[in-house]
């Protein structure tokens, strides 16, 4: 931009009083650099002012509603598939446990466990008795042996 540029700038718009605009016109006749700018700038104005003058598109609210309703429908009907596939899977999984217990449950023993179930064997020596084990009645009325006071 020139050294004018305040007068190139509103010349177009005519923001000038009529003694400005002649001093003005009466230098650009010698200022090509002057002519240039304003040439750029009443180009420039053209395009702004044909941009402004264009209409929008009319608005649809009623396709622009039935777009944020269609969305919204499809949101839910997603939403709703999550649901039941949870569900579906936890349904499963309920299952497969529920299986498994009545499984192990019902399941007979392999044969060297039963014959471990049905003979049992005497305790390791570390783990038997010195005594036998009295009745609980003799238990209770026989004296109790007095502790050495060490």
């Amino acid at each position: 931009m020139g050294h004018r540029l305040e007068e190139v700038v509103s010349y177009p718009d005519r923001e000038m009083s009529p003694q400005e605009g002649a001093a003005f016109e009466a230098h650009l006749k010698g200022c090509e650099e002057c002519r240039a700018d304003l040439r750029a700038a009443e180009a420039a104005l053209g395009t702004f002012d044909a941009l402004i003058r264009q209409a929008p598109p009319p608005l649809d609210l009623e396709a622009a509603l039935a777009r944020v309703k269609q969305g919204m429908e499809e949101g839910r009907r997603s939403r709703h598939r999550r649901v039941r596939l949870v569900a579906a899977g936890g349904f499963a999984l309920a299952a497969a446990i529920l299986l498994a217990l009545a499984f192990a449950v019902t399941r007979r023993p392999a044969p060297a466990a039963r014959q471990l179930i049905s003979q049992p064997q005497a305790p390791p020596p570390s783990q038997r008795l010195s005594a036998p084990l009295r009745p609980p009645e003799e238990r209770k009325a026989a004296p109790a042996a007095p502790h050495d006071a060490g």
